[in-house]
């Protein structure tokens, strides 16, 4: 993150004095996670029925720090993070009577098989950093509209607990279905567009929306992010 900085203080020193200004903020944000998935329906003959998505929604914020480089276009750094995000990954079912393959002209006989459940549970988090570009075009003399592009670096916290859901076996479970933690760092793009309605020379309401690239578990999708707060230009 120390670069960042280093760029941004870089192309504030380069650009005329008359054209700067600086500017921070910070918003409520809502996440809204959509990942590739994968929906299997079983038969009832082996493994009944499975889930498979990351999708789901969370309540998060952000900060960031901007400057104008000119009349109308600038830089933008943002850092957000989001809430927990928990969702039902896989579940899986076996029937009480599975089919299974038989040898011709050998009698087996198969002792009674009980049927059994177990489940697959996450919790992610995103915190990312973005760097981004702006330019600016006005609707009046209090409102300004924002259109933004750049890149996102993020990180993905997983933590994911697989336990047995039968109460015959879930006392074996801890032994055999420890819980992990997995971490995913990655760059994607970043787009955004931002309405700021101006309240005396420096305060203003700001409103818009973000969209990221994502990656979880070689899985893409996308994190929608809306947001509201304010922003204040020195």
């Amino acid at each position: 993150m120390r670069w960042c900085f280093v760029v941004f203080a870089l192309l504030a020193l380069a650009m005329p004095a008359a054209a700067q200004s600086t500017y921070v903020g910070a918003s409520l944000v809502g996440d809204l996670a959509r990942f590739s998935k994968v929906d299997v329906d079983g038969d009832g003959s082996s493994v009944a029925t499975s889930l498979s998505s990351m999708d789901g929604e969370a309540l998060g914020f952000n900060v960031k720090i901007g400057r104008s480089l000119g009349e109308r276009w600038g830089v933008e750094f943002e850092f957000a993070r989001s809430g927990e995000i928990e969702h039902r990954q896989w579940e899986f079912a076996t029937p009480a009577s599975p089919r299974l393959p038989t040898l011709p002209g050998l009698p087996v006989v198969l002792p009674p098989f009980p049927d059994f459940g177990f489940e697959l549970e996450a919790e992610q988090q995103h915190t990312s950093f973005a760097t981004l570009l702006w330019v600016r075009q006005e609707l009046g003399d209090r409102v300004e509209l924002a259109y933004l592009g750049g890149l996102v670096f993020s990180r993905v916290e997983v933590d994911q607990d697989l336990r047995i859901t039968d109460d015959r076996l879930a006392q074996w479970a801890l032994s055999i279905l420890p819980n992990y933690t997995n971490v995913d760092h990655g760059v994607g793009p970043a787009v955004g567009l931002e309405a700021e309605i101006k309240f005396g020379d420096h305060a203003a309401a700001t409103a818009g929306v973000r969209l990221h690239g994502a990656n979880v578990g070689g899985r893409n999708g996308w994190l929608i992010r809306p947001l509201a707060g304010l922003r204040w230009r020195f």
